[in-house]
């Protein structure tokens, strides 16, 4: 079931419509909002971004707003990156590139894997949809919310169902890539 947008709370100010990464919810300035339900994945980056509280997943609680500093983003784990682009390719936000080891923010993190490329997340575009941890099959993505020391709860069933069960993406990220 699919989240829903609380006709009394929302604004129309478009924060969730411009974070979320499968296009599902419409609306206009100052014009209440709706969600799509074929097109939700339940990844809760509307809610987390919405500053009116005006998000419920589909079990009926709000989604936490969180203020923007504080939106978990998405974390490479050097070791487990392949460098294979799996998560560049599901990134609706351009916020996913390879970069080599040598460069940019993993020069002193990577220097014993010089001349690999791995996944580099730019913190300002991710808005921690969790597309790009549940299509990773080296789990070399995370998205850390602060509660957890193992996959996420939405890994493990809430939403997402780990993230790959015998080669084969979860339910949420097929939705996801049939609408890309």
């Amino acid at each position: 079931m699919p989240h829903t947008i609380l006709e009394e709370l929302c604004t129309g100010c478009t924060v969730c419509e411009a974070k979320c990464p499968t296009n599902a919810i419409a609306g206009g300035k100052k014009v209440l909002h709706v969600i799509d339900p074929e097109r939700c994945i339940d990844c809760r980056a509307c809610g987390r971004w919405c500053p009116y509280h005006a998000i419920e997943d589909d079990y009926g609680e709000v989604v936490p707003y969180n203020k923007a500093k504080d939106v978990p983003r998405a974390e490479v784990i050097a070791e487990d990156c392949t460098g294979c682009d799996i998560c560049v390719v599901v990134c609706p936000f351009d916020a996913i590139t390879l970069v080599p080891y040598d460069e940019g923010a993993f020069e002193h993190q990577f220097a014993s894997h010089m001349g690999d490329n791995k996944a580099y997340v730019d913190p300002k575009k991710c808005t921690g949809c969790q597309l790009c941890e549940d299509v990773c099959i080296k789990h070399a993505i995370r998205i850390d919310y602060g509660h957890r020391d193992g996959p996420s709860d939405y890994q493990q069933g809430m939403i997402f169902h780990g993230a790959y069960h015998g080669g084969n993406p979860t339910e949420s990220s097929n939705q996801f890539l049939r609408h890309i």
